[in-house]
Order: C-alpha cells, then sequence, then structure tokens
C-alpha cells in the first residue's frame, strides 16, 4: 500500500518539476544546467543558469491540498539507522535545502520564495505540526491556504494543473472543513 501510495505522489511531483523546468526554459530565458537525477541530489532539484549566474530551485508539490483548506510543508523525516538498528528523525525540505529558491504547488497555485526568506518568515509564525503518510515517518508544518501569499510569492505566469485524482486522499487530515 505505502509503495502503491507513494509512486503516485511521485507521479505527481514529477509532472510538478517537470512544469518548474518547462517554466524556466519558456519564461525565464534560462537554461537548465542539471536536474536531480532520480531524486539522489539532497541539495535541491534544479540548477540554472542566468547571465553567468548559477540559480537553483527545491521543487515540491502538495497535490492533497486540492482537496482540502490546508497546505503543507514538510521539515522533518524519520530514517533508519543502520548503527542503532532504530528508526531517527532528520530535518528535511525546507530546512536542509541548499537551494536558492523553494518552489511549491498547493491549493492550485505556483508559488516561490527564496529559501532564506521563506526560513525567516516560517521562523516567527505560529506553527501547526502534524504527522502523517509513510507510516506516520514524515513531519509537517499545516497552514491554511489563506497564509500562503504570506510565506510565498505567487507565481502568476504558470498555469494550474489538472485535478490530480486519488481515491486514497483522507479527509480526516482536513482540518475546518
Amino acid at each position: 500500500m505505502i509503495d502503491e501510495r507513494f509512486k503516485k505522489s511521485k507521479a505527481a511531483w514529477d509532472i510538478c518539476e517537470q512544469k518548474v523546468i518547462e517554466y524556466i526554459v519558456n519564461n525565464l530565458w534560462w537554461e537548465i544546467l542539471e536536474t536531480a537525477p532520480d531524486k539522489r541530489f539532497k541539495d535541491w532539484d534544479i540548477k540554472a543558469l542566468i547571465d553567468w549566474v548559477v540559480v537553483t530551485y527545491e521543487v515540491k508539490s502538495d497535490r492533497k491540498s486540492e482537496h482540502t483548506p490546508n497546505s503543507y510543508i514538510e521539515y522533518s523525516y524519520k530514517v533508519w539507522n543502520k548503527d542503532k538498528h532504530k528508526r531517527e528523525r532528520e530535518d528535511s525540505w525546507i530546512l536542509w535545502t541548499k537551494a536558492d529558491y523553494f518552489v511549491m504547488y498547493s491549493d492550485k497555485k505556483w508559488r516561490q520564495q527564496e529559501v532564506e526568506e521563506l526560513r525567516n518568515r516560517l521562523n516567527v509564525r505560529e506553527k501547526w505540526s502534524v504527522v502523517w503518510w509513510d507510516d506516520n515517518r514524515t513531519k509537517w508544518w499545516l497552514f491554511r491556504h489563506a497564509e500562503m501569499p504570506s510565506l510565498f510569492d505567487q507565481i502568476e505566469e504558470m498555469e494550474e494543473l489538472p485535478p490530480f485524482e486519488d481515491e486514497e486522499i483522507e479527509q480526516k487530515e482536513c482540518v475546518g472543513g
């Protein structure tokens, strides 16, 4: 069950990353230098070149937000520690990325923010933490869609994606509605 859910999520992530690449090339006239092969780069997802300056992007999507009034930003994940023979929590996504920009698709909108600015905005906010997905290994900060503009700038030039339908969407994570 988890493998199948991961495959569906991975397909949605890949679509979002490809859309960001198309936006960078077609709208910003940048050259893509490198993308994370099989998601093996921990530091960023896309490396682009504009005016001889290298710019990196972390790309995430929250397709579940299409069915709830909330958006999520992952910040922690449990990984297997072979030496201790147990799972331990590690920082993830927004806390470990070395990318220059964080691009996110949520609530049918494309948003971006410089990573350091996003971290600063997150640091001064009250956040609600939830644990779910992948055997509850992942920790997320949950935000109402109405809060997202205070964290990110919307990318107006990028169109909404077609709905990503998944019969396994659980409304129990939906807060207030």
